[in-house]
């Protein structure tokens, strides 16, 4: 049985909401590249945007001691940007994100491997079901997805072959 071909749920009876674990895959590794390239295209959003109004709004005579006030005001909130940056964005970004990333990565991996390890294995979109081709076992996708993603394959396999 070749990925494009499709088999009957054991639920539903219907074989137009089914899909292989290693379609998906195919599926999922092109919209991650997709995203990927669609970041790596988008610029660096800019720090500030000026407003439309070009002040503060208000309506007065005087205006001097109001600029004296917006540029003090300013300069106060440019500073505290500046030590927020500095001390929780700047670490932020140097360690935690590439971490998750990395993290991220590695469990990607581990569930790709693991649909691998299981080339029979066909999802039902509508139903949310995880069955091997051919059986009539199922197991809910939310769980198999779990177990396949923590490398728990004798307790998926336990489930759809329980002989």
């Amino acid at each position: 049985m070749t990925e494009h071909e499709r088999v009957q749920c054991p639920v539903c009876g219907r074989a137009d909401k089914t899909v292989s674990l290693r379609g998906w895959q195919a599926e999922h590794d092109i919209r991650r590249a997709e995203a990927c390239e669609t970041a790596a295209r988008r610029p660096g959003a800019p720090a500030t945007e000026s407003s439309a109004g070009g002040g503060s709004g208000r309506g007065s005579l005087d205006p001097l001691p109001l600029i004296g006030e917006e540029v003090t005001l300013g300069l106060v909130g440019l500073g505290l940007l500046a030590a927020w940056r500095q001390l929780v964005w700047n670490p932020v970004k140097r360690r935690a994100l590439p971490a998750l990333a990395s993290r991220h990565e590695e469990i990607i991996q581990r569930f790709f491997a693991a649909i691998n390890r299981h080339p029979d294995l066909w999802l039902c979109q509508r139903d949310e079901v995880v069955f091997p081709a051919g059986g009539l076992q199922t197991a809910p996708a939310r769980d198999a997805m779990r177990w396949l993603r923590d490398g728990d394959d004798a307790k998926l396999d336990a489930v759809l072959n329980p002989d």
